[in-house]
C-alpha cells in the first residue's frame, strides 16, 4: 500500500441472518400475551436473540445464525410489560433457522402465573428498601428476581406454579443498607434448610418475610518483633465459599476490624502493601498459605475477637 493512494476492490458480502416469528397467546382465552419476552438460544449455547410481543401477541427474532434454537417465553420482572400475571413457558421442540429466511408459525401459549409477596425488615423492625429477592424453583425453570420497595415490601410476579426456595437480602445484588446478613425463608442460613414456598396459578403466596440480622465481624491485632504495633498491614477475609466476596481492612496502630461479613467461613490473610513494607505474608493462625490456614466460622450479629498476627520480616 502506497501513501495517498486508494486501494480498491476490498469487498465483503454480508449474509443476512435468519428470523423466527410467531404469536404468543394466553391459555384458555387465546387472547394475545402482550409485552412478554420470547428468547431464542442456540442448541450449543453460543448465540441467540430475543424479542418482545406486540399488542397482538406477535413477535419476530432477527439476525440469527443458521442452526437449531431452543425457544422460551419469559414473563418475570423486566420482560413482561403487560397487565396479566403470566407464567413462563418453553417449547418442547427445537427450531431450525436458516440465514436469509424466516421460520414462521413458532407459536406458544402461556398460562396464568402465581406470585410471592412479603416484607424485608432489619432486626430492629425498620424496613429494608432495595433488598434483593430471589425465588429459585425446585422444578425445572429459571429463578425470578426482584427488589423491595422503599417500605421493604416486594411482589414477585410471573412464577410458574410449583415450589420455590426464596433468598432475601443477597448483598451481591442488593441496593439497600450494608451490614445486614442474607437469609432464606423461613429464617434459614442456607438453601438446604430453607422452607419451600408453594405457588399456585392466579394466586399470591403472602407472608414470605424475614427480619435480617446484622453481619458478623472479625477483629484483631497485628504486631512485629517486640510486640510493636504495626500500621499499614493489609488484612483480608477470604471466603471459603466460591463466588462470595473478599472483605479488606488496613491496620492502624496495630488494630484492624473486618465488618459486614456475611454468614460463612473465612481465612484471614496478613500482608504488606497498605503502607507498611518488608513483612512476610502469612495467614491466620501463623500459616504460610491459604491451603494450610485455619478457617474461621462467622455467624450473624457476632464479633470474633483475637484473630491476631505477629509479622516476620520478609526474606531476601
Amino acid at each position: 500500500m502506497r501513501p495517498w493512494h486508494t486501494t480498491g476492490g476490498i469487498n465483503l458480502v454480508l449474509s443476512g441472518g435468519g428470523s423466527i416469528a410467531g404469536r404468543i397467546t394466553i391459555k384458555g382465552t387465546r387472547s394475545p400475551a402482550r409485552g412478554v419476552c420470547v428468547v431464542a438460544v442456540s442448541a450449543k449455547q453460543q448465540d441467540g436473540g430475543s424479542a418482545v410481543t406486540g399488542q397482538s401477541g406477535y413477535y419476530r427474532i432477527s439476525a440469527l445464525n443458521t442452526g437449531l434454537y431452543h425457544i422460551s417465553v419469559q414473563t418475570s420482572e423486566g420482560c413482561e410489560q403487560g397487565t396479566e400475571n403470566l407464567a413462563p413457558a418453553g417449547l418442547r421442540t427445537t427450531v431450525r433457522v436458516t440465514a436469509g429466511h424466516v421460520t414462521s408459525g413458532i407459536n406458544a401459549s402461556v398460562g396464568l402465573g402465581g406470585s410471592i409477596s412479603g416484607k424485608v425488615s432489619a432486626a430492629g423492625g425498620g424496613p429494608v428498601p432495595g433488598a434483593c429477592i430471589e425465588a429459585f424453583p425446585l422444578q425445572r425453570g429459571q429463578a425470578v428476581y426482584g427488589t423491595t420497595s422503599r417500605y421493604g415490601t416486594y411482589l414477585l410476579n410471573g412464577l410458574a406454579p410449583g415450589r420455590y426456595k426464596v433468598r432475601l437480602g443477597n448483598p451481591s445484588c442488593s441496593h439497600g443498607p450494608v451490614g445486614l446478613a442474607e437469609l432464606w425463608f423461613d429464617g434459614a442460613g442456607s438453601s438446604a434448610t430453607a422452607t419451600a414456598v408453594s405457588v399456585r396459578a392466579g394466586h399470591t403466596r403472602t407472608g414470605v418475610s424475614v427480619a435480617l440480622p446484622l453481619d458478623g465481624t472479625i477483629t484483631g491485632t497485628v504486631t512485629g518483633p517486640g510486640s510493636k504495633p504495626l500500621t499499614g498491614i493489609c488484612v483480608s477475609a477470604v471466603p471459603v465459599a466460591r463466588y462470595a466476596s473478599t472483605v479488606y481492612a488496613v491496620t492502624s496502630k496495630g488494630s484492624y476490624e473486618l465488618p459486614d461479613l456475611p454468614l460463612g467461613r473465612y481465612r484471614v490473610e496478613f500482608q504488606s502493601g497498605c503502607g507498611a513494607t518488608g513483612w512476610a505474608t502469612q495467614w491466620w493462625d501463623g500459616a504460610r498459605s491459604s491451603a494450610t490456614a485455619k478457617a474461621i466460622k462467622v455467624r450473624s450479629d457476632t464479633v470474633i475477637n483475637g484473630v491476631n498476627a505477629v509479622m516476620a520480616a520478609a526474606s531476601g
